[in-house]
């Protein structure tokens, strides 16, 4: 064999044993064709972005790829080769493409190569323009429940919502897509590396990845929402210029020869960035462009999956950067025109015959709490009195169904609830305290402050979480503190034995159950002076605007004429009468009181006339989305106010002088409860 020939043999050989397995014989059959001789030109090896730190060992690719565009005849195919080019790719041909020493260097598992034919993890990122549409201007400026929160929080913004089982279901979702991904930029960048060695392998899968039918791409959705997303972020002038660089079509064409520029991309992207967020986030750009040039010099799918998650952390963070922004600017705007907004949106709704709104259920209540009486007979303060009443009541309650006119009050209201459910338990709490320093023959006189110092201990030791469940689960440590007080006025050191924890945790547990006559009793006593406070509050409030409103119950952080009150009672006072004097001034005219709508005009403040149902600035797509839970009420009757029930709380703080019933024969429910159980403290 002549010494070129020769030489030409072990070249191809040398480089056989790199190829792919199929490319092998292909390889093989293009280059067996070829002339074999010494004066094949030389060219300099070509550059390819998506991996520049890989030099091709083999310096006679570009002689064997030169000789390959000459019209020479090519022995022909057979059938079972032609087969072996099929675009219809398996996994298991995939695993024979990454290797596993290539898995490895990509940190990735053999099984997270079905991720390309999973159906369950989605094309679409994680983060979309459709995300993100509840963000824009329209969807904020006719978000009714949005709207209606800014009357009763004075720091309203848009954040993530990773929270509670949807959110961490979300947190999944990303996962796995960005792990999809990477096996996708891994594909393209061994790809990539292996047509820089041998360029003249150009047939098969291996070259054009996006001609397999069967995989599920993801990088085309992913190029074309980073384009939707920052169009949506940019001034109108730049517009043109983010259509022309994010051409998605010409990017995936780039990626299939090996020639997109990422890092050129990604700097890009940064500067045109830089130029519309907050200076705040710089930094988070800066850490973009630079994750992402990383990943590209270092052929790292991995490396580059983090900087395209930190791209659309940035495009997120921006996009709520504005909307937040516009609902500071806009705020005063939106307060102002709440009621005449409410208004005209469930007209809308009422013509539509929506069954989101149960209108009938709403008047059965209304009726209800009036005595179905003939309304036209009552004068403004019975109607006042009744109404502040039937408010009170579903705060108090425990039970039935809320009308569905308070449909974006729910949560309000079920805090309030709770709220209130708390302030019973302490008054229970005090009670068992003072039952049990007297029961054991205590009758000197107790610190002026003692109570609101065992009140703290004890709302420290519950937390935060005010239900009837947080207190259920922490009876144990409320005994103990009630415990410790009393061991702290009788001069007795040491802990209190565990019989004796048992018994006044007990206790607790069986006057906390809402269905006991303590329960109830204290329920009873404590509705007098919650319903004098409301009334007050409601008195102080009705003639004010939402604004107003809001500052008189929410003062601001560096309000300093508003004066400290720390007494719970008073809070749920004045939320109460903040969500009654708002509900009033939107559904008294509309449902209420249709026919005496100015008898009402102190709280119908802000109004419109006319018919509000056939205004066009409704946006029709607005949905709801609200739920609605059945709650079991008592009877109000238990509830009336009578002669001698004592203001049990004052403003400036707790006052119990001589026993939470003083001189009152309800007391013996609960002190029969009480003397049922057998508690002995060691005497001093």
């Amino acid at each position: 064999m002549p010494k070129s020939d020769t030489r030409m043999r072990h070249s191809s050989e040398k480089s056989d044993r790199n190829l792919h397995p199929h490319a092998q014989e292909d390889f093989r059959s293009i280059t067996e064709g070829l002339p074999q001789n010494d004066d094949l030109s030389r060219s300099q090896p070509t550059q390819y972005p998506c991996c520049r730190n890989l030099q091709r060992s083999d310096t006679r690719a570009e002689d064997i790829k030169a000789q390959a565009r000459q019209p020479k005849k090519v022995p022909k195919q057979d059938a079972s080769h032609q087969k072996a080019w099929d675009t219809s790719i398996s996994p298991d041909g995939l695993a024979e493409f990454l290797t596993s020493g290539e898995l490895k260097r990509f940190r990735l598992e053999a099984k997270a190569l079905g991720s390309l034919w999973s159906t369950d993890i989605g094309l679409d990122p994680p983060v979309t323009k459709a995300s993100l549409g509840e963000l824009d201007l329209a969807r904020i400026m006719n978000d009714p429940k949005l709207r209606h929160d800014l009357n009763f929080e004075r720091e309203v913004a848009f954040r993530p919502n990773l929270y509670g089982s949807k959110g961490k279901q979300k947190i999944r979702h990303a996962e796995d897509y960005w792990e999809a991904l990477v096996v996708e930029l891994a594909v393209y960048i061994v790809r990539c590396y292996r047509i820089s060695k041998f360029p003249a392998v150009s047939s098969g899968w291996l070259l054009r990845p996006t001609l397999i039918s069967s995989v599920r791409w993801r990088l085309p959705r992913l190029f074309e929402t980073i384009r939707d997303i920052v169009k949506t972020l940019v001034p109108a002038p730049e517009l043109d210029a983010v259509d022309q660089r994010l051409d998605v079509d010409l990017l995936m064409q780039e990626l299939d020869y090996g020639s997109c520029d990422l890092t050129a991309l990604s700097e890009w992207l940064g500067r045109i960035l830089l130029g519309s967020c907050s200076p705040l986030r710089d930094p988070s750009v800066t850490e973009m462009v630079s994750k992402i040039k990383q990943g590209v010099e270092g052929n790292d799918a991995r490396t580059l999956v983090d900087g395209l998650k930190l791209l659309f952390g940035v495009l997120e963070t921006m996009k709520l950067d504005v909307a937040n922004h516009q609902i500071r600017y806009l705020r005063l705007l939106m307060l102002d025109d709440t009621v005449d907004f409410e208004q005209r949106y469930f007209l809308r709704m009422m013509s539509s015959n929506s069954a989101a709104l149960d209108f009938a259920h709403s008047c059965v209540w209304y009726d209800g709490v009036c005595g179905n009486g003939n309304l036209e007979e009552l004068n403004w303060g019975s109607r006042k009195a009744i109404f502040v009443k039937s408010i009170i009541q579903l705060v108090i309650t425990t039970g039935e169904s809320l009308p569905s006119t308070f449909m974006f009050d729910y949560d309000r209201l079920r805090i309030l609830q709770s709220d209130f459910g708390s302030c019973v338990c302490q008054a229970i709490c005090l009670q068992v305290f003072e039952h049990t320093l007297r029961k054991e023959g205590w009758d000197g006189s107790t610190p002026e402050n003692y109570e609101d110092c065992l009140l703290k201990r004890i709302t420290s030791v519950v937390g935060s979480d005010l239900s009837a469940n947080s207190w259920a689960r922490n009876a144990g440590a409320v005994a103990l503190e009630i415990l410790r007080e009393i061991y702290a006025l009788r001069n007795i050191e040491g802990l209190p034995d565990e019989t004796l924890l048992q018994q006044t945790e007990t206790i607790l547990r069986q006057c906390w159950d809402i269905n006991s006559a303590a329960y109830r009793n204290s329920k009873r006593h404590l509705y007098p002076h919650l319903e004098s406070l409301v009334e007050q509050e409601f008195e102080a409030v009705k003639h004010l605007t939402p604004l107003q409103v809001l500052n008189f119950s929410k003062p601001g952080p560096y309000d300093c004429s508003a004066e400290e009150d720390n007494e719970p009672m008073l809070s749920i006072a004045k939320r109460i009468a903040h969500i009654g004097v708002l509900h009033w001034r939107v559904w008294a005219p509309i449902l209420y009181e249709q026919q005496h709508a100015n008898d009402f005009s102190e709280l119908a403040m802000g109004t419109t006339s006319g018919n509000l149902a056939n205004d066009a600035t409704m946006s029709p797509e607005t949905s709801l989305g609200i739920l609605r839970e059945e709650w079991p009420r008592e009877t109000a009757k238990e509830f009336e106010k009578t002669d001698d029930t004592p203001d049990v709380f004052k403003k400036e703080g707790l006052n119990r002088k001589d026993g939470f019933f003083e001189n009152r024969s309800d007391q013996s429910e609960l002190a029969a409860e009480l003397n049922n159980c057998s508690i002995s403290i060691p005497k001093s």
